[in-house]
């Protein structure tokens, strides 16, 4: 030991470790909740197939809680498949959210046909819940403007990553 060092007694050593510990659990970030006026019972599914630009399948799923799931197949040069999950922080949620209940998804038909001589976007289908609601849209890719903006919030809550197309490099 060494002599000109100074000692705690074991009382004093362990109140200082409980202090800390306490100070250190205070500053940790709370878990994701919803994000301010998501329904609880919000959940999105977009599954897009078929699409030559980009050349990938994909199907992304995103719940109140904010927990992402993802499965994003590449076609093209290079074949391959991104499969994961993710955590959508409160902005990204807000803006999903926002695109969703200004989208109109709830009084749209539940199939929207493509726009002519544009087959070859593919189709994509919608599938939501909110407030008690639950609604399924098949529509064209890029064929519907309230659709789009789900597309892109969509897009952003998957971790940049999962889109880059394999043994290419990032966008």
């Amino acid at each position: 030991m060494n002599p000109g060092a100074a000692t705690l007694d074991p009382v004093r050593a362990s109140t200082l470790v409980l202090l800390f510990a306490g100070l250190s659990s205070s500053c940790a970030s709370p878990p994701p909740g919803p994000a301010a006026g998501l329904p609880p019972d919000f959940a999105l599914t977009v599954r897009s197939r078929g699409a030559t630009n980009p050349h990938c399948d994909y199907e992304v799923t995103v719940d109140a809680s904010g927990r992402v799931s993802y499965a994003i197949t590449h076609f093209g040069r290079t074949v391959g498949n991104r499969r994961g999950e993710a955590e959508a922080d409160a902005g990204t949620m807000r803006a999903l959210w926002s695109a969703v209940a200004g989208s109109g998804i709830f009084d749209l038909p539940a199939s929207l046909p493509p726009e002519e001589g544009k087959d070859d976007r593919g189709e994509v289908l919608f599938r939501v819940r909110a407030g008690g609601r639950r609604r399924e849209v098949l529509a064209d890719r890029a064929g519907t403007p309230g659709l789009d903006a789900i597309l892109r919030a969509v897009y952003d809550a998957v971790p940049r990553r999962a889109w880059w197309v394999p043994g290419e490099p990032p966008p």
